[in-house]
């Protein structure tokens, strides 16, 4: 009696309550659209280099939301893009004075500390040290540089990705990377780069390699992830049975893949026949493969040359070492040894790296032809190679970096936008667009993207005197 007298009276009055609550949440939602639209309005014209519309964009957001994160970010940003610090300094005050302190706050600290010419020196130092592969010396610059702050955006990604290289700094680099990945879940290249570097180790391998196939997909990337996939799974020789299943998978997307499909049936032999733990590598060669994947190319060419006074005609040790020889830009030793590990059996496993070896001899034929005056033939083996790599960013730049040379500025600009349609914010296309819109008088434009850049890479492009002459017009 009680139950059945309560019930009805307890649901009426949630009913009620339920309305009430309904009609009072409708106002608020309506806010809450119209700020989400501001903000990916924002966003839009923060993206394309309009300061002016996006401040409009982010100040209407700050009078709904006066500590709204991204209205703040992108005003602080735009102070340090239009060299205007007092802003800059009083959007990032407005950021650190919330709580919690968003990683917005950071990274616009960080934006306006590399502004300075002293950071600029440093960034610049860290930048040289890694492409000459002094990984650790490059490490100690970028902490110098960040002074016991958290890297943010994407010079953290260029700070992780070269302390990924060493075993002792690995756990910081692997959280540093999921830190931004977290913050910036779709810049794929983040993610890539961290995929290769989990793809590397032998403890994380195939988290690496899942992750490779899952990035795969992504159109901006693609290419870059499919080869790091396979290149991931040739390394690991043929597998163990635990092993298979990340051959499958690669197998069903790529099905007329003989060499894979080679590897992985000789994988299933070893086990079959009980082979115990299968197939055993050569110490020596084990020993380069595992230097090579540290990035420490001394001893891995010390380990490769040493395997081939014993056995000459070993294919990975010949591969490993023609690896090495392309790290240190000595491309006709490398297509040579590459060739030749192709040739023994089981070689085909470093035909992706011979591929590559061959493109980038290629391209660098073209660039010397090009620096000698023979700009025709320069065009032709650049129009052979592109025949052969259709989908290759490292063609199209190339091909559009010697056009822009050559005052066919039209042509040039047209090969800039076409890689950045497909690597949006590529740091070399995007340069060689700017400086090509600056030289055929598109001064708005070129701004504009210069805008978008970092200080740093504002300050790679050069010649500053002239972009100034341009915010002058």
């Amino acid at each position: 009696m009680v139950l059945g007298d309560v019930m009805p009276a307890r649901r009426h009055t949630l009913v009620i309550g339920l309305v009430a609550a309904i009609a009072a949440s409708v106002p608020h939602a309506q806010a809450a659209t119209a700020e989400a639209q501001l903000i990916e309005q924002g966003q839009y014209w923060q993206a394309r280099s309009n300061a002016l519309r996006a401040a409009e964009v982010w100040q209407k957001v700050l009078q709904i939301e006066p500590d709204q994160i991204d209205a703040l970010y992108g005003m602080g940003l735009i102070g340090v893009k239009q060299n205007k610090p007092q802003q800059a300094q009083a959007y990032l005050a407005r950021l650190q004075a919330l709580s919690p302190v968003p990683w917005q706050a950071v990274q616009l600290e960080q934006d306006i500390a590399l502004g300075q010419p002293q950071n600029q020196a440093l960034l610049d130092d860290a930048r040289r040290l890694a492409d000459a592969g002094e990984r650790d010396k490059a490490t100690g610059v970028f902490r110098q540089l960040f002074n016991g702050r958290l890297p943010e955006g994407t010079v953290g990604r260029e700070y992780y990705t070269n302390l990924g290289f060493s075993s002792a700094d690995w756990p910081e680099a692997r959280k540093g990377f999921e830190r931004l990945i977290r913050q910036n879940p779709d810049d794929s290249i983040l993610s890539l780069f961290f995929a290769k570097h989990l793809a590397r180790r032998e403890d994380t391998r195939a988290e690496g390699i899942a992750a490779l196939a899952r990035l795969s997909t992504h159109p901006d990337i693609a290419g870059d992830a499919d080869q790091s996939w396979r290149m991931a799974l040739v390394w690991i020789g043929p597998p163990t049975s635990a092993q298979v299943p990340l051959f499958d998978a690669f197998l069903k997307v790529h099905p007329d893949d003989q060499e894979i499909r080679d590897q992985l049936n000789k994988g299933r032999q070893q086990h079959a026949s009980g082979a115990g733990s299968g197939w055993q590598q050569d110490p020596l060669v084990a020993r380069g493969l595992k230097a090579l994947e540290r990035n420490d190319h001394a001893a891995a060419e010390q380990a490769f040359v040493a395997r081939l006074k014993i056995k000459a005609d070993d294919a990975d040790a010949l591969g490993g070492l023609g690896v090495v020889r392309q790290q240190q830009n000595r491309l006709a030793e490398a297509e040579q040894l590459l060739t030749r590990a192709n040739r023994q059996p089981g070689g085909a496993r470093w035909k992706s790296a011979l591929e590559s070896v061959q493109l980038w001899t290629s391209l660098q034929q073209a660039r010397d032809l090009q620096a000698k005056g023979q700009t025709g033939k320069a065009q032709e083996l650049l129009a052979q190679v592109q025949r052969q790599n259709p989908n290759s960013v490292d063609v199209r730049l190339t091909q559009a970096d010697l056009q822009a040379q050559t005052g066919q500025l039209d042509a040039a600009q047209a090969g800039y936008r076409q890689v950045l349609a497909t690597q949006r914010g590529n740091p070399q296309a995007m340069r060689g667009l700017i400086n090509v819109l600056a030289q055929s008088g598109q001064a708005d434009e070129a701004l504009r993207l210069l805008d978008t850049l970092s200080p740093a890479d504002q300050a790679a492009l050069g010649d500053s005197s002239r972009f100034k002459a341009l915010r002058a017009t």
